[in-house]
């Protein structure tokens, strides 16, 4: 909670939360936060999410394209208790989210998406 209260009030362009620990509960509890017009990237690699958390953070991905139209990266790659279906899944909702809400998507570049 209290690393949301500082997230909210900080001018991050970058959020390292890979390897510490992260479960779906963190995942909503960042849901909850209003993330800095400024940060570009959070990192959550080698966490504990699941496909649940995965749609979450597509969720939080979501509410920061509507809020400042622009595109949040994240690095969601081994989290092993992400499946390949869940990884899919999240990833054929990011490509919708990239197309639809993204007049000035380059195909040729593709989402923003690391696993």
């Amino acid at each position: 909670e209290s690393l949301c209260k500082f997230i909210k009030s900080s001018k991050l362009q970058i959020l390292k939360l890979d390897a510490c620990g992260m479960d779906n509960e963190a995942i909503n509890s960042l849901k909850k936060t209003s993330l800095p017009k400024t940060l570009v990237e959070i990192n959550l690699a080698r966490n504990l999410i699941t496909d649940t958390g995965a749609i979450n953070v597509y969720k939080i991905q979501k509410k920061f394209n509507d809020r400042y139209t622009k595109l949040l990266m994240v690095e969601l790659e081994d989290n092993p208790l992400m499946t390949k279906k869940g990884i899919q899944d999240y990833s054929n909702l990011l490509t919708r989210l990239v197309i639809c809400d993204q007049p000035e998507f380059d195909s040729k570049v593709g989402p923003m998406l690391s696993f």
